[in-house]
């Protein structure tokens, strides 16, 4: 006989919290304080003391800059670019396609040439990347003042700007290949840069570069800053300190070139400064991403345990609890201590698996697990067990903990109904699935004739939920066969 009872869906009032991406919680200004603080430091230091010496001609350390810094820069182009997936927010996406562009000019088009030639590139190269940085800052300036949220017919609009963007890279290159016939060099590559003469032996270009660098560092320090501040954005705050010890290093550019030479200056120091407060930003991301997850994993397991108690014990309960008030209003049911009895045993099976499933040691390997399911059913009947588990790929905790209950139910099934002395075991994997097959040498049955039962369609339901299939052959006196075939990936 069946339970009845009410089957509301289990619902957690905080899963969609644990589920956003951006968990919201007060911000401090602490680094973009540090920030302005070290780059208010390294100006009155240069410009009170003009004599002391901090320039040193060394490209060997503008390589190690240059590549740090484009290591960097890519790894904040993958992050925002997760980000993109999961929000669709054109702001993740120019964050993307900013520190792309950081990531190639500071590996490609400063780092290489430095490699190969030994020196700072010259010519159209420095032009092009002076171009091309100034291009990257804007991205970041845009990605600072907006939130716009791109729909799904808005993605031809993504790849127009993807187009639009390659074509602005294109202009830059080709027009500095054309200018590079008239255009001075950006730098006097034998002038060292010091408090002595501010601004002295850079192209007009490039000082003029560096002013509009300067401001749009300071509106992306002041947009990442309010939007951290409103929506407790720990990567915005990062950016915002960054960006604002961004602006410095252009200051420092604008007073005293040393970006495009193979002289070593302040401004290198604060550039450096400003991707090391990237960075951090971009570990705590890595971090927060991870505490997420183990958070919205957790969620998940309340969630399944909750199902599963709903779907099971509380049902078998309902049941007990219908049926018993019935009899204490005076109403005999024919055979119905027997299925009490039986009610009463599947409800503690259930409870039984609820407090595994809560103390599980999830280092128990799978067969152990599948060991112990089926001992512990069939030791109390009387019966054995056989279990033949293949050395296979690891099994996702959601697919082992399935595979565990569809054990226990069919040698539940096999040694109470179908009165079995031996139940086999075989597990195995390939082909991207794990195959279970649970035998037993009891008297069968005809699946034509006998109506599935709750703990039959509890294993189908539960197995078709990860993707699987289950099938079960029987007949009268040969013993029942159930297969249960698992993807690897159940996500």
């Amino acid at each position: 006989m069946e339970a009845e009872a009410d089957r509301t869906p289990v619902t957690d009032d905080h899963d969609e919290t644990v589920r956003q991406r951006v968990v919201r919680r007060p911000i401090s200004d602490l680094p973009l304080l540090t920030a302005l603080a070290i780059g208010a430091a390294h100006t009155l230091v240069v410009t009170l003391l003009p004599g002391l010496r901090l320039a040193y001609d060394n490209p060997a350390l503008h390589l190690t800059l240059e590549t740090a810094e484009g290591l960097i820069a890519a790894l904040l182009a993958y992050l925002a670019a997760g980000r993109f997936r999961s929000t669709g927010r054109v702001q993740h996406l120019a964050m993307a396609w900013a520190f792309s562009v950081m990531a190639v000019v500071n590996l490609f088009l400063s780092a290489g040439p430095i490699a190969v030639l030994g020196s700072r590139p010259v010519g159209a190269v420095t032009w092009v990347a002076i171009g091309l940085r100034l291009v990257a800052i804007a991205f970041l300036c845009v990605a600072s003042l907006t939130r716009t949220r791109l729909a799904p017919r808005g993605r031809p609009l993504m790849r127009a700007l993807l187009v639009m963007t390659g074509a602005v890279a294109l202009t830059v290159v080709l027009a500095a290949v054309v200018a590079d016939a008239w255009l001075q060099e950006a730098i006097d590559p034998t002038r060292p840069p010091t408090g002595n003469q501010p601004g002295a032996g850079a192209h007009e270009v490039v000082t003029a570069v560096q002013i509009v660098a300067l401001g749009l560092y300071a509106a992306a320090a002041a947009g990442f800053t309010r939007q951290s501040r409103k929506e407790g954005d720990e990567l915005l705050r990062w950016l915002g300190a960054g960006a604002a010890l961004g602006a410095f290093a252009r200051l420092h550019y604008f007073l005293f070139p040393s970006l495009y030479s193979n002289w070593v200056y302040t401004g290198d120091l604060l550039r450096l400064g400003s991707y090391l407060f990237f960075l951090v930003g971009a570990t705590r991301e890595i971090s927060a991403y991870w505490s997420d997850q183990a958070r919205l994993s957790a969620v998940e397991e309340r969630r399944r345990l909750a199902r599963d108690l709903h779907d099971g014990l509380t049902q078998e309960l309902a049941f007990i609890r219908s049926q018993t008030a019935a009899m204490a209003g005076g109403t005999v049911i024919p055979g119905m201590a027997g299925h009490l009895a039986a009610a009463a045993e599947r409800a503690l099976d259930e409870s039984r698996h609820a407090i595994e499933a809560l103390s599980d040691d999830f280092e128990l390997p799978l067969a152990d697990k599948l060991r112990e399911a089926a001992q512990d059913v069939v030791t109390r009947a009387g019966a054995i067990a056989e279990l033949d588990v293949e050395p296979a790929a690891p099994v996702p905790m959601i697919a082992r903990d399935a595979l565990v209950r569809v054990v226990r139910e069919a040698t539940t099934n096999a040694v109470r109904h179908g009165e079995a002395g031996c139940v086999v075991v075989r597990v195995a994997t390939g082909d991207g699935d794990v195959r279970l097959t649970v035998t037993d040498d009891g008297r069968g049955f005809d699946p034509a004739q006998v109506r599935a039962g709750f703990g039959l369609r509890s294993m189908r339901q539960r197995v078709e939920a990860l993707g699987g299939s289950l099938h079960v052959t029987s007949a009268p006196g040969s013993g029942t066969t159930v297969e249960v075939a698992l993807p690897l990936d159940t996500r």
